[in-house]
């Protein structure tokens, strides 16, 4: 049985109403039960973040996924054996140091070969977990720190706290410009008018905060440490673009810049030629849904992000105790 999937962008009629009345609105054959049933378990994204609680409200703009219980089928998801690089690992969940090129679940245009696919492979046990224990997303070619449940209470925790903004997650991205000063972007983000694939800065998106403070500066580029306040689709990437800083490498919300002669060829050929974002989820901290102990995972670049902070380094002008 396929996974079946419904995409809704919430009007202005439906502005502040709970989740499980905005569904039950548009699909009026489901009891209520049904999907404050499908809500808590997990099945329900908003803006690519699963919501546990049906008294969330939505907002005008808002991206729901809904996927029904009832097809959402993870055995249909096939086993297939995967190397996986685990930065931590308990009974109750594991952190992976997601590669570049992996996209996370099976969908439309990946059938398999996904980091579910490779869980199902390593810890069958997730055959029984809604989207095969992962808890947040990072972009198929965005690299680092990813946190996977093992079991059914563990991923019901780590959810809701995903969920209430408890669980921190730091990254690195190499920037286009100079930025001098730690500072914030609070810019509203929704889904791109025209280019639905995407999102934009937009006055009727969801509010979006990125706390960010640089810590080594080039001629031309500044490495970021960067904080989500909020968890949007793509907010990072957006909001340096809208900053004018885009990410090195990001062909979709950044533009080519060619560096200028300050850096020698093999310099310059290295940041025109970066193949995705530069940028790396670096460190997560969360409370263990069951000890309530704070875990802090850590993992530096990977290649071909590291390769180039390497190239880079003879021609830092500041530095902010960052270690790679």
């Amino acid at each position: 049985m396929s996974t079946q999937s419904y995409i809704h962008t919430v009007s202005k009629t439906h502005h502040l109403i709970r989740l499980d009345q905005y569904l039950k609105a548009l699909h009026p054959n489901d009891s209520r039960t049904h999907i404050q049933s499908a809500i808590k378990s997990g099945h329900v994204c908003v803006d690519g973040q699963m919501i546990a609680s049906p008294k969330f409200k939505v907002l005008e703009g808002h991206i729901i996924e809904f996927f029904e219980p009832s097809k959402l089928d993870t055995t249909t998801w096939q086993p297939q054996p995967m190397p996986l690089d685990i930065l931590f690992e308990d009974d109750e969940l594991c952190v992976i140091n997601k590669t570049a090129h992996c996209v996370m679940h099976p969908g439309a245009g990946t059938p398999d070969h996904t980091l579910a696919n490779a869980m199902l492979a390593y810890h069958p046990p997730a055959k029984d977990l809604d989207r095969a224990g992962l808890i947040h997303r990072l972009d198929q070619n965005t690299t680092g720190c990813c946190i996977i449940a093992k079991t059914q209470l563990a991923q019901q925790i780590l959810t809701h706290d995903l969920s209430i903004r408890i669980i921190e997650r730091t990254y690195l991205a190499l920037v286009h410009g100079s930025i001098e000063l730690p500072g914030h972007v609070n810019a509203a983000i929704g889904r791109h008018r025209t280019r639905r694939t995407l999102m934009s800065v937009s006055p009727s998106g969801r509010a979006a905060c990125t706390h960010y403070r640089p810590i080594q500066r080039y001629p031309e580029h500044t490495l970021l440490e960067l904080k989500l306040e909020t968890g949007r689709t793509h907010q990072i990437r957006v909001h340096m673009k809208h900053m004018n800083h885009s990410i090195v490498g990001d062909r979709a919300y950044g533009q080519q810049r060619a560096p200028s002669k300050i850096y020698p060829s093999s310099v310059r050929e290295a940041l025109m030629n970066h193949p995705y974002q530069a940028l790396h989820a670096t460190r997560i901290s969360f409370k263990h849904p069951i000890h309530q102990k704070t875990i802090m995972v850590e993992t530096p670049p990977h290649a071909p992000f590291s390769t180039l902070l390497e190239i880079l380094e003879p021609f830092i002008t500041s530095n902010d105790e960052y270690d790679q």
